[in-house]
């Protein structure tokens, strides 16, 4: 898993918005989690994306993408894209 180029456009816009450097930020993946650093934070925003399959009520498969602060487990919390970009807006030094 990547950062999808359409998350890494927000989250960089977020950056921005705030008057912030883009270039003290870095962004990478480890062991299936995203991973945005700064070097002013002691801990790095993290966040999972799974992407799935699921049947609709009729009967056909549909794509679904889901959000979590941590790796997936059972009864882990979903989260939407919207919740993820409230957590980094909040995360920015």
């Amino acid at each position: 898993m990547r950062f999808k180029k359409s998350e890494h456009k927000v989250l960089v816009q977020l950056i921005e918005e705030k008057g912030l450097e883009t270039k003290s930020f870095f962004f990478s993946k480890k062991r299936g989690v995203l991973h945005v650093q700064h070097p002013d934070k002691k801990e790095a925003f993290t966040f999972h994306r799974k992407n799935s399959s699921r049947l609709n009520a009729n009967k056909q498969w549909e794509d679904h993408e889901a959000y979590f602060f941590n790796l997936p487990h059972k009864g882990a919390k979903e989260i939407s894209w919207e919740e993820v970009c409230e957590a980094f807006s909040l995360w920015l030094p």
